[in-house]
């Protein structure tokens, strides 16, 4: 009796061993590159309080950085953004054309939102009835993006990655040359006084051109 108790507590300790050994050796990127392609995940959508109307183009292209247009070359991964507890995603992509900015021809970009393995579920976000969407491999995109202090790019909520349309690449071109001059949204003619002041300190990409010329 004494024999098969300790053959249990021996196969418990091994099972526990076993297990704390997957996890510290397994690939959280490999995991995620294989959620990519899972269509069985659910979308959980989280509602936004944002300070741009993404319904105005104008306003769109006096707050971004960069805004370029690209396909999608590798899905890197997925994790949690620290600060909110939310999913992080990146991608490796290639610039086609810049509309805004001059990036260089490859660039990593960050998205609020993701693959959320654990809860399998995505999660994105939502400004009144405008939904965010996953860019997925291998697709053409209209990219429009903020930068970070540390130069990395994040993509801008709801409309960061557009499914390329020439009309709509001709639309941001027409309103990156009528707002040339613009600073800031504030700064628009039709912005609401309202609304919360866009100012804000402004980084270069540490994929901008002008970023290598500097060093």
């Amino acid at each position: 009796m004494i024999q098969i108790k300790n053959i249990i507590i021996f196969t418990m300790i091994l099972s526990v061993v076993l297990l704390v050994f997957f996890l510290g050796n397994t690939d959280l990127t490999s995991l995620n590159k294989n959620l990519n392609n899972d269509i069985h995940y659910q979308t959980e959508y989280v509602s936004g309080v944002f300070s741009v109307d993404y319904d105005d183009i104008n306003q769109i292209v006096v707050d971004a950085d960069y805004i370029f247009v690209g396909v999608i070359n590798e899905y890197i991964g997925t994790s949690n953004n620290p600060e909110d507890g939310l999913p992080r995603s990146s991608y490796n992509v290639s610039i086609i054309s810049n509309l805004k900015g001059n990036l260089a021809e490859k660039v990593i970009v960050y998205k609020h939102g993701g693959y959320d393995y654990f809860n399998k579920q995505i999660v994105l976000f939502q400004a009144n009835e405008r939904l965010d969407s996953i860019p997925t491999v291998n697709n053409k995109y209209i990219f429009i993006s903020y930068t970070l202090f540390d130069g990395e790019m994040i993509l801008m909520p709801i409309v960061g990655n557009t499914k390329y349309d020439k009309v709509l690449d001709l639309e941001y071109q027409k309103a990156i040359k009528r707002n040339k001059n613009i600073v800031a949204v504030e700064d628009l003619q039709d912005w609401d006084t309202k609304n919360k002041p866009q100012s804000r300190e402004r980084f270069i990409s540490k994929y901008d051109v002008s970023f290598f010329n500097l060093n």
